[in-house]
């Protein structure tokens, strides 16, 4: 009838009926209702279980199918996908390790500590200890090394390895060596030389110019032994003392007149000594046919 407004119905088999009047046929978590009543918007879902429209027209939730993405927890290392209707994270990139739960990491060397490493197929959740003598690099200044036996962790060594694997300066000439080599004893310097570790390298230098050396006549020990130049001195009767001059003279005569069959006495040769003006005694000897004659 001309000016009277009319209403439209959606036939029985609809459920609900939108806000513009149309009719919904397939219900959804838009469009949610039945006996043809005004259609519902359903809410409250979450990503991983969204909102639905069930197939009564009744607004709810239901799981999202799993490997549906989901919201990022801040881990870059790890995968954020649905499984049975919530979020999880504990699915790794491929060659990361997610240290101790907190720290994501690349596979390869700790930056502190190139001892240790990611090693995704030993462990994605901790640091894997590389063994003794592995090659290494020292964090802060590039040096080459190799690992030692310290209780794990161990460290990066750039000295040397003792023979139980701790890590030695490597600058001494008992431990000497360098980038994790096995420690030398530095050995082999004579007289008048002395054993040095320079660079982690044995070497041999001078000794200091004074340092006590061998005595060539250790009975007698009058003579000054001192090291000069890295070599022993070349005695002459200079290099005596005074003293020791007169003893060492006085050994001499003792050495020919025992030889001569000559009785010696020390003191009293050391007094002729310091007593130049006094005429010398003269010691007598036989003779093969029995007579007394001067001494020579």
């Amino acid at each position: 009838m001309e000016g009277v407004a009319t209403t439209k119905r959606c036939r029985s088999a609809a459920p609900c009926r939108r806000a513009d009047g149309s009719c919904e046929t397939s219900p959804t978590g838009a469009a949610c209702g039945a006996g043809g009543a005004n259609c519902s918007v359903c809410s409250g879902g979450t990503t991983c279980r969204p909102a639905v429209c069930s197939a009564a027209g009744a607004c709810g939730t239901a799981n999202a199918a799993d490997g549906t993405s989901c919201p990022d927890e801040g881990k870059n290392c790890t995968k954020d996908l649905c499984e049975t209707g919530s979020c999880t994270h504990t699915e790794l990139e491929a060659n990361t390790c997610l240290i101790g739960g907190t720290t994501c990491v690349p596979s390869g060397d700790r930056t502190t500590n190139t001892c240790q490493a990611c090693v995704p197929a030993t462990s994605t959740s901790a640091w894997t200890n590389k063994t003794v003598g592995a090659s290494c690099t020292m964090s802060g200044t590039g040096d080459a090394g190799r690992c030692d036996g310290s209780t794990p962790p161990p460290d990066c060594c750039a000295g040397c390895l003792d023979g139980g694997n701790t890590c030695r300066a490597g600058t001494t000439v008992t431990w000497c060596g360098k980038e994790g080599a096995n420690c030398a004893a530095c050995t082999g310097a004579g007289e008048c030389k002395v054993n040095n570790c320079i660079a982690g390298a044995c070497g041999i230098a001078d000794a200091g110019n004074g340092t006590a050396c061998a005595d060539e006549v250790p009975a007698w020990s009058c003579t000054e032994d001192k090291c000069a130049s890295g070599a022993a001195p070349t005695r002459s009767r200079d290099q005596y003392l005074p003293d020791q001059r007169r003893l060492l003279r006085g050994r001499r005569r003792q050495s020919d007149q025992l030889v001569r069959g000559v009785p010696w006495d020390e003191q009293d040769d050391l007094d002729k000594q310091e007593r130049p003006g006094r005429p010398r005694a003269r010691a007598v000897h036989a003779t093969p046919a029995g007579r007394v004659a001067p001494a020579a």
